[in-house]
C-alpha cells in the first residue's frame, strides 16, 4: 500500500514538473515572438507620428479659441443692443416732454395769440406773445439737457434743433413783438394780418411743426 502510494505521489510530481517546464518554455517563446514581432518605428515614422498629433492639437486650439472669440462677439453684439436700447429709452425719456410741450403748450399758445390779435385785444396779445417767446427759451434749456445726455453721433443734431428754437424765438421778438402797433387805429389790421399770416402762421407755425418732427427723430 505504501509502495503504491510512493508511486502515485513521484507520478503527480513529475506531470507538476513538466507542466511547469512547458509553461516557462511557452513563456520564452511567446517573449521571442513579441520581441521580433513589435519592432520599433523608424526615425520617419517618430516624425510623422509627431506631426500628425501636432496637427490634432493645433485644429483643437483653433476650435477652442474659434468658440471662445464666437462668445465674445455674441458677448459684445448682445452688450451693444441693451446698450442702443438704453440709450433709446433715455432719448425716449428726456424727448417726449419737449414734443408735448410743442403740441400741448406752444402751438395752443401760438393759435390763441392769433385770436386775440385778431378781436384787437393788444395788451393782452403782446402778452401772450412775451409768453411764447419764453417758452422758445424753455424748450431750448430742455434741448440743451437732452444734447448733454445724449449719444455724441446725436449732439450735433441737437444742436441744429437748438439753433431752430433760439431762431424762432428772435422771429417772436423782432417779427412780431416789436411790429405789433402801438394803438389800435387805421393802421391796425393790415399791421397785424402781415403778422398773421408771415410769421404766426407762417415762419413759427412751420417751424414748430419742423421742431416736432426733427425731435421725434431722434429716438425714432
Amino acid at each position: 500500500m505504501v509502495l503504491e502510494t510512493s508511486i502515485v505521489l513521484t507520478g503527480i510530481a513529475e506531470f507538476i514538473d513538466y507542466a511547469l517546464f512547458i509553461v516557462g518554455a511557452m513563456a520564452v517563446v511567446y517573449f521571442v515572438l513579441f520581441l521580433f514581432a513589435v519592432r520599433k518605428a523608424t526615425e520617419p515614422e517618430r516624425k510623422a507620428k509627431d506631426a500628425e498629433w501636432e496637427a490634432r492639437a493645433a485644429a483643437g486650439r483653433q476650435w477652442v479659441s474659434k468658440k471662445y472669440t464666437d462668445m465674445k462677439d455674441r458677448e459684445k453684439a448682445e452688450e451693444t443692443k441693451r446698450t442702443a436700447e438704453r440709450e433709446k429709452t433715455n432719448i425716449r425719456n428726456l424727448a417726449s416732454p419737449l414734443v408735448n410741450k410743442i403740441v400741448n403748450e406752444v402751438d395752443p399758445l401760438r393759435r390763441n395769440i392769433i385770436i386775440k390779435l385778431n378781436r384787437k385785444e393788444r395788451k393782452s396779445g403782446i402778452k401772450d406773445l412775451k409768453e411764447l417767446k419764453d417758452k422758445m427759451y424753455s424748450l431750448w434749456k430742455q434741448l440743451r439737457i437732452l444734447r448733454h445726455n445724449i449719444a455724441e453721433n446725436k449732439k450735433d443734431a441737437v444742436k441744429v434743433i437748438m439753433d431752430q428754437v433760439e431762431a424762432l424765438r428772435e422771429v417772436v421778438e423782432n417779427n412780431c413783438i416789436d411790429k405789433v402797433p402801438s394803438k389800435v387805429d387805421g393802421t391796425w389790421e393790415p399791421e397785424i394780418k402781415k403778422i398773421v399770416d408771415n410769421e404766426l402762421n407762417g415762419q413759427i407755425k412751420a417751424g414748430l411743426g419742423n421742431l416736432h418732427d426733427e425731435i421725434r427723430r431722434l429716438h425714432s
